[in-house]
């Protein structure tokens, strides 16, 4: 009988003892499962927050860039106006002195005035085509480029077009390598020869500071080269300027329409946007050379015309 007291006593010692264990096991689990609970809380908290800071990083953003935006189509709108406006004031006082005095007037005084009538009037009229190119530009319209001219004669055209070799403000040089001048492009002939005008007139825009004459004072050159890009064959267009130069964290913003980086130029900071829109359409591209520093250096490049050899009979 004690025996089996025993083994009663001892059954209910390790009942006891199993459920302690049982009961440990379960606290040990309620602990763990609250532990992972709280880490995935944290966790969960943590990624939350930094979603929440990474959005409101991208809205702050957002929100600067649209008051840039709005910033510079503000600037733009001034400097259109007063690009167009002081045309259009010296077309109408030269009208009134005409009309007012036209019959006293010498024929020396009658030339000037036609001379700077027409100046302001081709003025006007270049600022409204570059506006619609912009326009143009920003829908981004299919370009037809049909035409197969060479190198050499889509520079020389930009040259003329800008009147770079007839300017005395600056020195000028042009340099063509032989083969590459000779190379024929297949592009859209009228839209090649206005990019390469847009950059032109940019490094010649942006030379130095006015001088107590009035001129600016410089040096810009051009130089044609034959290239290969991603395997394909392209002519480079080097232009480059002795002028105040772009800072390399400006390199992409300057294509952007409306940028201007320096106010006391003036322009309606366009030019840039349009002629990269341009030679993209025609499958080439324009990039700033940061790696220059006397001044700016911008690459044009257009496409070569594929030609076929003559075939056998």
């Amino acid at each position: 009988t004690r025996f089996e007291v025993d083994e009663l006593k001892l059954e209910q010692e390790r009942e006891r003892l199993e459920h302690e264990r049982s009961r440990m096991r379960n606290a040990l689990l309620l602990t763990a499962v609250i532990v992972i609970a709280l880490v995935l809380f944290i966790i969960t908290r943590h990624r939350a927050a930094k979603r929440l800071e990474r959005k409101h990083k991208e809205l702050e953003v957002a929100n600067a860039r649209a008051l840039e935006a709005s910033k510079m189509k503000t600037e733009f709108i001034h400097q259109i106006t007063h690009e167009i406006g002081t045309p259009l004031n010296i077309i109408n006082g030269f009208t009134e002195i005409i009309l007012s005095q036209g019959d006293e007037l010498s024929p020396e005084e009658r030339q000037d005035i036609q001379e700077r009538i027409t100046e302001s009037s081709n003025h006007i009229t270049g600022m409204v085509n570059t506006m619609l190119e912009l326009s143009d530009a920003m829908s981004m319209t299919v370009v037809e480029c049909n035409d197969d001219v060479t190198a050499a004669t889509v520079a020389g055209q930009a040259v003329e077009r800008v009147g770079l070799r007839q300017a005395k403000d600056l020195t000028f040089r042009l340099t063509v390598d032989e083969a590459a001048g000779a190379t024929l492009l297949h592009t859209n002939s009228l839209l090649a020869v206005r990019t390469l005008s847009f950059v032109l007139d940019n490094a010649r825009k942006f030379l130095t500071a006015p001088q107590q004459d009035g001129e600016r004072r410089g040096e810009v050159r051009m130089t044609v080269d034959r290239v290969t890009e991603h395997g394909s064959p392209y002519i480079a267009f080097t232009v480059e300027d002795t002028g105040i130069g772009i800072p390399p964290a400006e390199a992409e913003h300057v294509f952007e329409e409306f940028v201007q980086l320096n106010a006391d130029y003036g322009g309606p900071g366009i030019g840039l946007t349009v002629a990269r829109s341009m030679a993209r359409r025609m499958g080439g591209d324009i990039r700033l050379d940061t790696a220059y520093s006397g001044g700016s250096r911008f690459i044009i490049t257009l496409p070569v015309a594929i030609t076929t050899g003559p075939q056998s009979k």
